[in-house]
């Protein structure tokens, strides 16, 4: 229980981040929380990589103003392609050419599943207008290279905070 709180909190302070500090610096194409989820895949159980694409998923459509689920969705099924592609097709060992190529790719698979998942809630009343052409042409590309700029620093991050959570839930060893 200790470990889902301190990484709620961990999505909170990165969310905070990428739209408090980052923001004003013109930084914000990026998205932390994905990268997050890059890197769970690579070093965490599929299990809890799920959980955490979900809870991102989860608290990014809580903070923004798109239909329910959107961000939810597109995070766990990021997660899903990446995780198959990473554990059944590319070496077992993870290492940092296939972090930042999953960083790359997740990054391109979660714009098209925006514009898809976004589309098909256009069917059921929910517009909002995307430009395409200008979300593929211009936004990917900055957010992609800020995502590949700041998976160094979420990775050390994200060790850091599995640190953490072992001191934390780890048993107190008592003299007998």
């Amino acid at each position: 229980m200790r470990r889902i709180i301190l990484w709620f909190f961990t999505i909170i302070i990165l969310i905070l981040i990428q739209t408090a500090i980052l923001a004003p610096f013109r930084l914000l194409p990026m998205n932390l929380p994905l990268v997050l989820v890059v890197v769970s895949l690579l070093f965490a159980s599929f299990n809890f990589g799920l959980t955490l694409a979900l809870g991102s998923g989860i608290v990014l459509d809580i903070l923004s103003g798109l239909p329910d689920g959107v961000f939810a969705i597109a995070f766990v099924l990021v997660f899903l392609l990446l995780y198959f592609i990473v554990h059944n097709i590319l070496t077992k060992e993870p290492n940092m050419l296939i972090l930042f190529s999953a960083v790359a790719a997740g990054t391109l698979v979660y714009y098209i599943l925006m514009i898809g998942i976004t589309e098909f809630f256009s069917f059921f009343g929910s517009r909002h207008l995307i430009d395409v052409k200008g979300v593929l042409i211009m936004d990917l590309a900055k957010n992609l290279i800020f995502n590949l700029v700041f998976t160094y620093p979420v990775l050390q991050v994200y060790l850091w905070i599995e640190k953490l959570t072992q001191k934390i839930t780890k048993p107190n060893a008592q003299s007998i």
